[in-house]
C-alpha cells in the first residue's frame, strides 16, 4: 500500500511538473505568435512611419534577448521531463517552440533588412528630388535677364 501511495504521488508531481512546462510552453508560443503577428501587418508603404518601426524593431529584439533565457529554461525542463516520463508531447513542444523562436528571429530579420532597404531607398529618393530643385533653381538663375 505504501508503494502505491508513492507511486501515486509521484505521477502526480509528474503530472503537475508536465503541466507546469505546458503552460509555460503554451504561454511563451502565445507571446511569439502576437510578435509574429504584429510583424506580419507591418506596412512599409509610408516612409515617415519607418524611424517608429526601426525603435518598434529594436525594442522586439531586446524583449526577445530577454525571453530567450525562458526559452532555454523551458529546454532543460523539457529534457528533464523526458528522463523522468515518456510523453511524445514533451518532444512535439519543445519542436513548437524552437520553430516558433527559429521563425520569429528570421521575421523580425527580414523586416528589418526590408526596412532599411526602403529607409535608404527614401533617402536616395530624397537627395534626388533635392537635386531635381537645385538643378530646377540653377536653370532659373542662368535664364534669368539678370544673368
Amino acid at each position: 500500500k505504501q508503494w502505491y501511495q508513492r507511486r501515486v504521488a509521484i505521477t502526480a508531481g509528474e503530472a503537475k511538473r508536465l503541466q507546469q512546462f505546458k503552460d509555460d510552453a503554451n504561454e511563451l508560443l502565445l507571446w511569439i505568435k502576437e510578435q509574429g503577428d504584429s510583424l506580419s501587418e507591418e506596412s512599409l508603404r509610408d516612409p515617415s512611419t519607418y524611424p517608429v518601426l526601426l525603435k518598434q524593431h529594436e525594442a522586439l529584439r531586446a524583449e526577445l534577448d530577454n525571453a530567450e533565457p525562458q526559452l532555454e529554461k523551458l529546454k532543460v525542463e523539457g529534457e528533464d521531463i523526458k528522463k523522468d516520463h515518456d510523453d511524445p508531447m514533451v518532444d512535439s513542444t519543445l519542436e513548437e517552440l524552437q520553430n516558433a523562436w527559429n521563425d520569429i528571429n528570421k521575421l523580425l530579420e527580414e523586416k528589418d533588412d526590408a526596412l532599411k532597404n526602403s529607409e535608404k531607398s527614401e533617402r536616395a529618393k530624397q537627395k534626388l528630388q533635392d537635386i531635381d530643385v537645385l538643378v530646377a533653381d540653377l536653370g532659373n538663375e542662368l535664364n534669368s535677364p539678370e544673368s
